[in-house]
């Protein structure tokens, strides 16, 4: 029987498991098809591809960078060169932006490298049986000494209620919701700019995929 079963295999639950799995047996379940969670990137055709949650990573303390320079020197992820605009003026302690060399979700995915996972598998209950959790999908049924939920906090306490503290359920959590348009345009002309930071509540950011030098079939 596995140690843990890690639910969602987004950023939180790509390094917990990776973690783990240095003295536990861990298992990753993930309800989309493949590996990120937030950090996702949309395939479009064979050779394009969309950035569609995270845009990029940037390092706050010196362990987070030494991770991500690690990653860089191993060529799972490299900085995202080009004019980058920020009209929010924020200083910034790394202004760095690394991204995968594929897609954003390398970083997942190098995490998870070892590790089984289970993909396309929609948890709609969780069970605790004396010594063990049953973890339910639509089609399947997993069992764990140990699980580990990562998802939202709405979905969390929706799943795990009768599992759950008076003052877990009882907390204000505030989701704010974010919509992300995808655009693709052929044209002859090179975009200058990489992204756009905007002190706007409506269009907070927008990014030039094409000058991620994933693909240079068109614009972006």
């Amino acid at each position: 029987m596995i140690d843990f079963c890690v639910l969602g295999s987004g950023l939180s639950g790509s390094t917990i498991a990776s973690l783990l799995s240095n003295k536990y047996s861990i298992q990753i379940i993930e309800k989309a098809k493949g590996i990120g969670g937030r950090t996702s990137n949309k395939k479009m055709g064979s050779s394009i591809s969309f950035d569609h949650g995270l845009q990029y990573y940037s390092s706050k303390n010196k362990k987070f960078k030494k991770n991500l320079n690690k990653l860089i020197q191993k060529d799972i992820l490299k900085q995202w060169e080009g004019d980058h605009i920020d009209f929010t003026f924020k200083k910034n302690t790394d202004s760095r932006k690394v991204i995968g060399v594929k897609g954003n979700n390398d970083f997942n995915k190098y995490l998870l490298r070892n590790i089984k996972k289970n993909l396309g598998e929609e948890i709609t209950n969780i069970v605790f049986r004396k010594t063990y959790w049953e973890i339910v999908s639509k089609d399947k049924k997993f069992k764990a000494k140990n699980i580990i939920i990562t998802f939202p906090f709405e979905q969390t306490k929706k799943l795990a209620k009768k599992y759950l503290s008076k003052s877990f359920l009882n907390l204000k959590v505030k989701m704010t919701p974010n919509i992300t348009l995808v655009l693709k345009q052929k044209t002859r002309y090179k975009i200058p700019i990489s992204s756009i930071k905007l002190n706007n509540k409506i269009i907070t950011w927008a990014a030039n995929e094409n000058s991620k030098k994933r693909f240079t079939s068109s614009e972006n």
